[in-house]
């Protein structure tokens, strides 16, 4: 039934691979055979692993207040999750995802400032900027 339901949310909508990364640590969480989770998001074993790590990687916070993000793949979020490591100030990364200019943003565009400021200042020594 896992397989049949992964497998028809795949085609009914081209899930992002952030949306799959998520999937497949759920997926994880409650226990189900890795084979499970390639059937049902129809993927091999490499690419099963590169979603977990990715998964495990970036904050569930982060993940949940950035949203799909369609255009950003896993390199890019690789990136923030180690971007994200470095700060440690965690307040400031919450008060920055909290932030009403932040949530009025679209995915993609919420990925990328979090992701550009961090970047450029790092997140501890920075005041978020929209662009």
């Amino acid at each position: 039934m896992v397989v049949a339901q992964g497998k028809e949310n795949s085609e009914w909508r081209d899930l992002s691979f952030i949306e799959r990364a998520v999937f497949a640590l759920h997926m994880e969480e409650r226990g189900f055979d890795g084979n499970v989770t390639m059937a049902a998001l129809s993927i091999d074993k490499a690419e099963a692993a590169k979603l977990l790590g990715v998964a495990h990687s970036v904050p569930t916070n982060v993940v949940f207040a950035i949203g799909p993000a369609p255009r950003i793949g896993r390199p890019r979020w690789i990136a923030l999750s180690k971007l994200i490591e470095q700060f440690g100030n965690h307040k400031k990364l919450d008060g920055i995802l909290a932030s009403d200019s932040f949530k009025a943003l679209a995915s993609d565009r919420r990925f990328e400032a979090l992701f550009a400021d961090s970047k450029t200042a790092g997140l501890s020594k920075t005041k978020f900027r929209l662009f």
